[in-house]
């Protein structure tokens, strides 16, 4: 198990809060474990060649999920390196923005089996999908490369990877199986706006 530097953050949230630290690592599976999640995302480019991104989180359980969820900013000295949106008490990151480089959210993709991730995790050195968001938030400074890590990193379950940049047509949707990619869409010329939701495009409505 590799994840060593979250499960010592797990510790210490254990320790400060006077909750078990079972209790926070369960809750630092969420996501995975979670059968009543889903979002949308959506990246559009401007005239000015500006690219909004945007993303709701429309949980089933959203009231109880509102009044836990928090912005957390991280710093190296004084500086503002990045900022997620997470669930109080967790090390994950659903939504991030990486300061001057890129924004990075993540969209439910459907059929992935619980057991089949913990195996992925604990055997192959897998990344639980949302700790791998904020890996790439913490250590990668450009969005080429967090592009790059988001498509080849292996992960827990399949996933949707919403990411943009500061530049035109830096946008992407990548739709990912826990070893690869399964399709990849990008902001160019012709396409000015992705649209995410649960599903892959390939499927009827």
């Amino acid at each position: 198990f590799k994840q060593k530097d979250f499960v010592a953050e797990m510790d210490a949230l254990a320790k400060v809060s006077g909750y078990e630290f079972g209790k926070i690592f369960f809750l630092n599976w969420l996501y995975e474990f979670s059968t009543i999640k889903a979002c949308s995302a959506i990246l559009v480019r401007n005239k000015e060649g500006k690219v909004m991104h945007g993303r709701n989180l429309d949980f089933e359980m959203w009231g109880l999920l509102s009044r836990l969820l928090v912005t957390i900013d991280y710093y190296q000295g004084k500086k503002l390196v990045y900022s997620v949106d997470t669930v109080l008490g967790s090390v994950f990151a659903l939504t991030g923005i990486r300061y001057g480089a890129f924004a990075v959210n993540v969209d439910t993709r459907y059929g992935g089996k619980p057991l089949d991730m913990l195996a992925r995790v604990i055997l192959s050195d897998a990344v639980p999908d949302c700790w791998l968001v904020r890996k790439v938030l913490e250590e990668e400074v450009t969005y080429e490369g967090a592009l790059q890590r988001l498509q080849t990193e292996k992960i827990s379950s399949p996933i949707y990877f919403i990411l943009s940049g500061i530049k035109p047509n830096e946008g992407a949707v990548i739709e990912r199986n826990p070893t690869g990619v399964n399709a990849l869409y990008t902001l160019n010329e012709t396409t000015w706006f992705l649209v995410q939701t649960n599903y892959d495009r390939d499927e009827k409505d």
